[in-house]
């Protein structure tokens, strides 16, 4: 899926929101909220280990970041930030696990 880059900020300057990437990218927090919203929640720690293994055993191939949030007003370095599309993919292939079995009562 690909947007419209956001127009440049007035007084110059990278526009830093994820949402403004020519391929949109979120955070694990974003996904899991987006994902709660849907019904079928995960919890990020869950999500950070599965993309982990994957990178693991893709030989660091796959599953890297494609860059990092704005850093938080505290300061550090921003959270790394995920193809939303590779995160949509994924999580369609975990739904199945994320549903309670039916307990027909």
């Amino acid at each position: 899926m690909r947007t419209c880059p956001a127009p440049p900020r007035p007084g110059g300057g990278a526009v830093t929101s994820p949402a403004a990437r020519p391929d949109p990218a979120w955070t694990l927090r974003q996904a899991c909220d987006y994902f709660a919203d849907g019904g079928l929640p995960v919890e990020e720690k869950a999500l950070a280990e599965i993309i982990a293994a994957l990178r693991r055993q893709s030989g660091g191939r796959h599953w890297n970041p494609v860059g990092r949030a704005p850093s938080p007003e505290q300061g550090g370095i921003g959270k790394a930030l995920y193809p939303v599309a590779e995160l949509m993919r994924l999580h369609a292939q975990l739904a199945p696990w994320l549903v309670p079995p039916f307990s027909g009562t």
